[in-house]
């Protein structure tokens, strides 16, 4: 059986890659370095955010408009169904 907290985690990192690769077109860096800078520039916020805060924290570095906790709904609501499509199809 699939957990839908996986496919959910999937998804944000995924979302997260894309963003982070903006960041480093951006300064004309990788990918890498960018998620390194922005972990670093946000670790004391890191200790206790959650999904929401963090995405909103990279929305807001690179210059994006975008509600994180709506996005995050979005995303558990996709990994549930798709959790249960995937489900459906091993029993």
């Amino acid at each position: 059986m699939t957990d839908p907290d996986d496919f959910f985690e999937v998804n944000l990192r995924a979302i997260s890659n894309m963003l982070f690769k903006q960041m480093a077109r951006s300064r004309k860096t990788t990918s890498e370095e960018a998620e390194d800078y922005f972990n670093r520039k946000n670790a004391d916020e890191f200790m206790s955010c959650s999904n929401e805060t963090y995405m909103q924290l990279l929305f807001d570095e690179c210059g994006i408009k975008a509600d994180s906790t709506k996005i995050c709904l979005v995303l558990s609501e996709s990994a549930y169904k798709l959790s249960n499509d995937v489900n459906s199809l091993v029993d």
